[in-house]
């Protein structure tokens, strides 16, 4: 018996086998410029892609603190501005 080898119609398989789901490409590059853009200059487009999911997530998750401590920072300034404003009026 001859052994075929297998054609691409014996393999059905879904396209999201071969590459990522566009929501998770749209996903991924997303972070990609918030990484690069909050980095300031400091990390270049080649090097935050290459790096490791989970180091991508470490510093996606320090930023939303960063981010988060200066909003409520910066909401208790005003808060106070707006108090003292009050008392001088």
């Amino acid at each position: 018996m001859r052994i075929r080898t297998p054609s691409h119609l014996d393999f059905q398989l879904d396209l999201k086998f071969f590459g990522l789901d566009t929501s998770y490409q749209i996903r991924l590059h997303e972070q990609l410029f918030e990484l690069i853009w909050r980095g300031e200059g400091r990390w270049d487009w080649d090097t935050v892609y290459h790096l490791p999911l989970h180091i991508k997530r470490l510093w996606i998750k320090k930023i939303n603190q960063i981010t988060e401590s200066t909003n409520t920072d910066q909401q208790d300034a005003e808060t106070r501005f707006n108090e003292i404003s009050k008392l001088r009026k």
